[in-house]
């Protein structure tokens, strides 16, 4: 399928941005016993009004996906020469193997695929928080320090007021604290020891200094 100009061949109009000149379609034979719809194509559009200075153009990749019966856009190919996925509803769950990209819409972050699960490539959750208050600490028991000022917070995966870290999806995550303390009176504690809670419990051995 190819459209050079608007209007008639006898009376031709310009090309306006978005325009489809160029297209090839795919259909097939489905189990029914009729033929799909077009359910695939490969179209060449314009990116901008055409006029004699100005002939900016792109290429669309369509495809279908798993379990559905209408294509859409999945790939384009941009007059600048960038690469666009286009965003999706989530990461694929069929037909997923290892090397794959898609632009997650849902996490707002490309993700990869290793052959057996999603990885988030981008936008990581992360946050950086500290304590604005003194913490008196009673000798030999354990004192539950919150980090109720958020500085950073990523994604809002942390929550201030109650110094929680909700991860946004399975995986590894890495958390580094920086404590200390001083004397209160005479005192002279002789070690401190600090402990991470992973869903309200003890996570790991605690750490002494």
């Amino acid at each position: 399928m190819a459209q050079v100009a608007r209007g008639t061949p006898a009376n031709p109009a310009p090309i306006k941005a978005l325009d489809r000149f160029f297209g090839f379609f795919g259909a097939g034979w489905r189990t029914d016993g009729a033929y799909s719809s077009n359910v695939v194509a490969f179209n060449g559009f314009a990116e901008e009004d055409f006029t004699a200075s100005g002939n900016g153009t792109g290429i669309d990749f369509l495809t279908t996906p798993v379990g559905a019966t209408s294509r859409r856009s999945a790939v384009k190919f941009r007059a600048n020469g960038a690469l666009e996925l286009q965003p999706q509803a989530g990461a694929p769950t069929l037909g997923t193997a290892a090397g794959q990209i898609v632009f997650d819409a849902n996490a707002g972050a490309f993700k990869g695929h290793d052959g057996t699960r999603w990885w988030r490539l981008t936008n990581l959750p992360r946050f950086s928080a500290t304590t604005n208050v003194d913490h008196y600490l009673a000798a030999g028991a354990w004192t539950r320090i919150p980090f109720n000022v958020a500085e950073a917070n990523d994604q809002g995966a942390f929550a201030a007021a109650a110094g929680r870290f909700t991860a946004a999806e399975a995986g590894l995550h890495a958390f580094h604290a920086n404590l200390a303390y001083r004397r209160n009176g005479t005192s002279a504690p002789t070690a401190f020891e600090a402990q991470l809670y992973r869903n309200g419990a003890p996570a790991g051995g605690a750490g002494r200094r």
